[in-house]
């Protein structure tokens, strides 16, 4: 890979760690149901990009045509459409669990839980790629596990900390698979065709949440759904997708091992949330073991490299 491009490639990691990790602070500043939340930020992150992918505007060399998005090799096929929608579907399970974990829980519990995701990578990316599994994957699955168990409190099963913990782990899966079946879809599709449809997707599954609101979002409400979705949605998702053309998956999310530090000290600062000791000592593990899964995987991938005489 030419150094140029692998170099833009980690540039757009890095800003979208940063934008991903005020995502919880602000989701958690709207008050409104997980659901409805997950629809207005898919509603504002489509809105925002559809114009620049359409009319080729900014970042975009050319228009997206819209007889191009489910297209393979100039052919509309069945299967790319089954691929764009069940990123979609992921994508949605990923941000409504990650809102739920945020809303019932705290920042810091969620961001935490939620940074699991690169031991799922770890794990299941030698299932999707045919690779061999490792035991240091093996023991960064079990200081994981130690990690959560001292994040959560023992108490009753609708103890705060046990449902947080809970969504914070279900919303880590979704956005794995979802990355793991996006490093195989951008070898056919631009990034700006499977976000724009994954948005749309996720737009139309939570549009029902909408009937059960009992609160209309007022104007602050909307300026901060539309930060959501129009800012920082949009551009993380779409540098994220666009970097995995030229990383890994478990490189990207090396990268991203910033963001539970940062999505905590962004909590501190716009909600006052600081988190207990429990917290701090189980992240720490977590964080931990996540890290010894990734450089294990980057060591490998060192190893394994064809080497030039």
């Amino acid at each position: 890979m030419p150094e140029p491009r692998r170099d833009r490639s980690v540039g757009y990691v890095l800003v979208a760690t940063l934008l991903f990790s005020f995502i919880g602070p602000v989701a958690k500043l709207v008050p409104l149901d997980a659901g409805a939340i997950s629809f207005f930020r898919a509603a504002f992150a489509l809105l925002a990009l559809a114009p620049l992918a359409l009319l080729g505007v900014g970042p975009f060399a050319r228009p997206l045509a819209l007889s191009g998005l489910f297209a393979v090799d100039g052919e509309i096929r069945l299967r790319a459409i089954s691929l764009h929608v069940a990123l979609g579907l992921l994508l949605g399970a990923n941000w409504y669990f990650y809102v739920l974990a945020v809303q019932v829980s705290s920042v810091a519990l969620a961001v935490i839980c939620l940074f699991t995701y690169p031991l799922f990578t770890a794990l299941l990316e030698p299932l999707f790629f045919s690779e061999p599994f490792r035991l240091a994957d093996v023991m960064a699955g079990i200081g994981v596990l130690a990690g959560v168990f001292v994040m959560v409190e023992r108490g009753s099963s609708n103890d705060a900390s046990l449902l947080g913990a809970s969504y914070g782990v279900l919303s880590a899966l979704g956005f794995t698979l979802r990355n793991l079946l996006s490093r195989r879809a951008v070898r056919a599709h631009s990034a700006e065709s499977l976000a724009l449809v994954q948005f749309a997707v996720v737009a139309c599954v939570f549009s029902p949440f909408l009937l059960g609101m009992t609160r209309v979002p007022d104007a602050r409400d909307l300026l901060l759904l539309a930060l959501l979705g129009g800012g920082l949605t949009m551009l993380s998702q779409l540098l994220f997708i666009a970097a995995l053309r030229q990383l890994s998956t478990t490189l990207a999310s090396l990268i991203v091992s910033l963001q539970p530090v940062l999505a905590i000290l962004f909590a501190f600062v716009l909600l006052g949330e600081m988190p207990g000791a429990r917290t701090l000592i189980g992240g720490a593990l977590v964080l931990a073991a996540v890290v010894l899964a990734l450089v294990s995987s980057a060591r490998r991938r060192r190893s394994s490299a064809p080497r030039v005489a």
